[in-house]
């Protein structure tokens, strides 16, 4: 990326458009390889091997948060320091970043590995589908510290202003997890181990992509000598919570999924929930592309005080994350059956079990996309409170009420509604949160000026 790039004083709608591009590429490259994960394990292994991988959900989620609250926790503060001109500072609570993202990945990793039978029920397997469970989630364990360290250097990479490299680390690593998948399940016959091999080694490679940019000193930021101070620590971990908490409240809440799923119509119903959670993080991961182009570029005017600038840059990222939510919206009402059969295109109850729960649940996504930018434009200008608010209505209190009360109502049809009501009565939330800190920013400009 070109080093002229003035988040400053460029054009809003310029500096979102260059962060958008790439963000939203990555993440739908990223996510894609996740889908077409699923399509090979579906018709490589079969419905049993789908119903496993989504048991195991909530732990890669797990992963993923400790990214994410390492990741884009100590990019927020980084940026802001960015924005005041604190070089060094930046470039240390990168170093600690790193070194945090290390130590409590393979902590959880090897204390999972050391419990993995026990695991596995705890997150629904049953005596069928455990051999699977086990399989998978022992491979995934290994590469734990993979998945953190990618994540947490990608958040790094972007707010460094190299937006394409972070597209280019997933995209390359994502193409390579496909054509392993293909490789290790339909040649080697490796089933859901050989998925999660192909993952885990997709993701080395987009590290390796990273890691690059630091090591050669291509940005501003850099590893330098440095120790972990508890301020900054504390500090990180504020501003990555919401994060952290959204990706640990869409794992309780799949966990929960599974169990009313497995309860009330068995390992098909698991089965179904899982086509529907992968065309999810499709859909999922561009809203956090669109709040991640927008998050550097708030930080960044924030910790420089053009508080206009932070207001267009939000209100911009409002507005294209509700176009892409009709265009999802739309996909799944005009194409929802023929997005099942890529999965599975040969047990019919599947197929209209999963159909019809896609065209109730993608709904939410009319909602969905607000609600993540607006998470993280308070994250990104460290209001963590009003973003943990928002985080636990729409990820767990919301959700965790309608799986215990719709399903009463509505029956099948109720757990796919869940979803959907979540969204909307967060959106009442957001827009609340944003009343009360409009009349703050205020109050603020008037004794700024």
């Amino acid at each position: 990326m070109k080093k002229d790039l003035d988040l400053k004083n460029d054009s809003i709608s310029k500096l979102f458009l260059t962060y958008l591009i790439p963000a939203v590429i990555g993440m739908l490259i990223m996510s894609l390889h996740v889908v077409i994960d699923g399509i090979f394990v579906g018709r490589g292994v079969g419905s049993d091997a789908l119903a496993a991988v989504n048991i195991v959900v909530p732990l890669y989620s797990l992963f993923a948060a400790i990214g994410l609250l390492i990741g884009l926790g100590g990019a927020t503060v980084a940026s802001i320091k960015f924005g005041e001109g604190k070089n060094e500072e930046s470039s240390s609570i990168f170093t600690q970043a790193v070194l945090l993202a290390a130590i409590i990945s393979i902590t959880i990793t090897v204390f999972s590995e050391l419990n993995i039978e026990k695991l596995s029920y705890i997150l629904g397997a049953n005596d069928k589908i455990l051999p699977y469970v086990k399989d998978y989630m022992g491979v995934l364990l290994y590469f734990g510290p993979v998945y953190v360290l990618a994540d947490t250097l990608d958040c790094f990479a972007r707010n460094d202003r190299a937006p394409k490299l972070s597209m280019y680390a997933m995209v390359i690593g994502a193409i390579i997890n496909c054509c392993l998948d293909y490789i290790f399940i339909f040649k080697f016959h490796w089933g859901v181990s050989g998925a999660a091999l192909a993952t885990g080694a997709g993701n080395i490679l987009s590290i390796i992509m990273l890691l690059m940019h630091f090591v050669l000193k291509k940005g501003n930021l850099k590893f330098i000598k440095t120790r972990i101070v508890l301020n900054d620590v504390i500090r990180i971990f504020r501003n990555g919570f919401p994060n952290f908490l959204s990706e640990m409240s869409a794992a309780v809440v799949t966990l929960i999924y599974n169990l009313v799923f497995m309860k009330m119509l068995g390992e098909i119903g698991v089965s179904a929930y899982s086509i529907i959670n992968y065309i999810h993080i499709l859909m999922l991961m561009v809203f956090i592309g669109i709040s991640q182009a927008m998050q550097p570029i708030i930080s960044y005017n924030y910790g420089a005080k053009k508080y206009e600038r932070v207001r267009k840059s939000f209100k911009l990222a409002v507005s294209v994350s509700v176009i892409f939510g009709i265009c999802f919206f739309t996909s799944g009402i005009l194409f929802g059956k023929n997005i099942v059969k890529l999965f599975n295109n040969n047990n019919m109850e599947l197929i209209m079990l999963a159909t019809t729960g896609m065209k109730i649940y993608f709904v939410s996504y009319l909602f969905m996309g607000v609600n993540i930018v607006t998470i993280s434009y308070f994250q990104a200008i460290e209001k963590a409170k009003f973003s943990t608010i928002i985080t636990l209505c729409r990820g767990l209190i919301f959700s965790i009420a309608g799986l215990f009360i719709l399903p009463k109502i509505f029956n099948i049809n109720g757990i796919w509604l869940t979803a959907p009501a979540a969204e909307l009565l967060t959106i009442f939330v957001g827009y609340f949160l944003l009343e009360i800190y409009k009349r703050e920013i205020k109050n603020l400009e008037v004794n700024i000026q």
